[in-house]
């Protein structure tokens, strides 16, 4: 499995002890009798598990079986745009308070919130807006009922926001001026964020300091213990061992990995690299090159520039006045790598240590620093640049916000864009996975790689499904199908990925989006039969449709082979493994149709190009 920087679900998937820190906050929580409105902070860097903290806090203050506990999640980053924004949180809030509360906090809100929201709320039909806020009644008296009736309701509202931080500066703002709005009693709000983002964010758009702000906002900050190095190290231990089956030497990668965020970063890049090119590798200096692509690229790519160097192993001892020119390059590189990057160079190229083994022996154990594996190590970085280098990796991050500008960055090198935007997926704004979910189940790869850059596709769609509220994965979904030219990548991704998708999509959910992709399939079919059948991926296409529908291609099929033109292209993209019968019932053909198509295949049987596919065809037809 790859990390998708998923959050853990409850406590007992916790790996880095945050699980009492959990528990302090939700018996802080429990303990609160004020009943003024409280604010928490869950402070942390962008990947520091803060998500993960709250998931435990709140599964403890469920477990504390308090039947007043009410519990309100709210994912803001899922909603695009200010108004947007507002009217959910707030369409959340009256969804699970009672009739009277609700009563009440409509009459407030009219007060408050901006026309547009308030008619999409209902809230024109009960109170007349317009009327309402242009001769208000006392707003003080009616916030004091409603805070009345959350009292007598002998409820505590638990509100969670999470993610703050990802939000633009505008709505950040927003975020925190609706918490001063809502400011119920017996009321906790749980909110999450990077403190340096968001102050910044702040003072972007209003004047004043954004850290005295956010102190006005939130009573009480919790900073997010941090993860010491003998964590990083056992969950690298653990991870590493998993997926080699053996120990291996740590001791030179740890340097580059200070937080989980690369650790995940790295183990998904190794763990591809790893499942493509293990078996023909040393695990140890593939973990090791794996390092130095990640964190080093410049010096990733001058290894592979000078292979020559790199690779030249002495016959004559290291004095050989050959083996010193041969080498040269090498020692100039090390010299100027610095201490951490010198560590790994000298455990991949044994020779910096003016160390000698018998070659035989290096080659047999795969050793990048051998003539013979060295190339396999860099398999996965054909492209010429073999790394993007950081103002290119922004620029793909940036172009996920429109769908036109990632599919034509793509374009350039499918497979090396497909590889960084994998690995710096968590770096993709919420608002824009919609976006790159279109656009790559709507791409078309023309790599040498092709299924390589069907693999890394799929890998980056579950991640982002992960990413997005369950329900509102399955029309995500749909919507880009239907607004899609292709559909190959939707077939590979959710008719062929086993467990993978019932991960993101409950069974009924799949089934809903196999019946559509069927309709879509038959569509294509009956308006461009030419457009479906004959691009590249054909065989892939109708195996695929096999797969989710049998014989639902076999009219298509056999309409496609009554034309001559047709029938000559159907045949040149049919390949040895292809048969007839797996696709065609062939036993409903009629005596004329058979006989029609038999004399067809016969005549172009006779064109060399042709032949081998057509006979086949022909002793399939005739078997039956």
């Amino acid at each position: 499995m790859f990390h998708a920087d998923e959050p853990i679900k409850t406590s007992a998937e916790d790996k880095l002890g945050r699980r009492e820190f959990a528990k302090y906050v939700s018996d802080s929580i429990l303990a609160y009798e004020d009943s003024s409105c409280l604010v928490l902070g869950i402070i942390g860097e962008w990947g520091s598990g803060k998500t993960s903290i709250i998931n435990m806090i709140t599964e403890h203050l469920e477990e504390s079986n308090k039947t007043n506990l009410k519990i309100i999640k709210f994912n803001p980053w899922l909603f695009s745009g200010q108004e947007a924004l507002l009217l959910n949180f707030f369409e959340e809030l009256r969804n699970n308070l009672g009739n009277e509360i609700k009563e009440k906090l409509d009459k407030y809100l009219s007060k408050l919130v901006p026309d547009q929201i308030g008619v999409q709320l209902g809230l024109n039909i009960k109170y007349n807006i317009k009327s309402s806020k242009s001769s208000p009644e006392n707003l003080e008296k009616i916030k004091d009922d409603l805070d009345k009736s959350v009292e007598n309701a002998n409820i505590k509202l638990v509100i969670v926001i999470d993610d703050i931080d990802r939000l633009t500066a505008e709505e950040i703002r927003q975020i925190f001026q609706m918490i001063k709005i809502v400011d119920l009693p017996n009321t906790v709000y749980i909110s999450s964020f990077d403190k340096k983002t968001v102050v910044k964010a702040l003072e972007k758009v209003q004047e004043g300091d954004g850290e005295e702000y956010l102190e006005k906002i939130i009573h009480v900050p919790f900073e997010i213990p941090p993860l010491g190095s003998k964590e990083i190290r056992e969950i690298l231990e653990s991870e590493l061992k998993e997926l080699f089956k053996e120990d291996i030497n740590i001791e030179d990668t740890l340097p580059y990995l200070k937080n989980m965020r690369n650790v995940k970063k790295y183990m998904n890049l190794l763990k591809f690299k790893f499942n493509a090119i293990g078996e023909e590798t040393n695990k140890e200096d593939l973990a090791n090159i794996t390092i130095l692509e990640l964190f080093e690229p410049k010096l990733y790519k001058e290894i592979y520039e000078n292979r020559e160097s790199f690779t030249s192993y002495p016959s004559l001892g290291t004095l050989n006045p050959l083996y010193e020119k041969a080498t040269k390059k090498m020692k100039e590189i090390y010299k100027k790598a610095d201490n951490n990057a010198k560590n790994i160079l000298k455990s991949l190229f044994p020779l910096l240590n003016n160390i000698t083994w018998p070659y035989d022996e290096l080659r047999k154990e795969k050793r990048i620093c051998t003539v013979e594996n060295f190339d396999t190590y860099f398999k996965l970085s054909i492209n010429e640049s073999l790394n993007l280098s950081s103002d290119q990796i922004r620029q793909l991050i940036k172009a996920t916000e429109d769908s036109k500008a990632l599919k034509k960055i793509i374009s350039k090198d499918n497979f090396l864009y497909l590889k960084f935007l994998n690995i710096h997926v968590d770096e993709i704004p919420p608002e824009n996975i919609v976006n790159v979910l279109a656009t790559l189940l709507d791409i078309e790869f023309n790599h040498p790689d092709f299924y390589g850059c069907c693999s890394l596709s799929c890998e980056i769609i579950f991640k982002l499904l992960r990413k997005m509220e369950t329900d509102r994965r399955l029309q995500v979904i749909k919507k880009s199908i239907r607004n899609g030219q292709s559909i190959y990548l939707a077939l590979y991704t959710f008719a062929t990925q086993g467990e993978e998708k019932l991960q993101v999509l409950g069974e009924k959910e799949l089934e809903s989006l196999i019946n559509l992709l069927i309709e879509k399939l038959h569509r294509l079919a009956q308006t461009d039969l030419h457009g479906l059948f004959y691009p590249d991926t054909f065989g892939n296409i109708i195996e695929l449709w096999n797969v989710i529908e049998p014989y639902g291609v076999d009219p298509y099929i056999r309409e496609l082979m009554k034309d001559d033109h047709l029938l000559v292209e159907f045949i040149k993209r049919t390949t040895p493994r292809f048969n007839l019968q797996d696709f065609v019932r062939v036993d409903k053909l009629d005596k004329n149709e058979r006989e029609d198509l038999i004399r067809r295949l016969e005549k172009l049987s006779s064109q060399k190009e042709l032949a081998n596919n057509a006979k086949r065809i022909l002793e399939q037809l005739k078997m039956e």
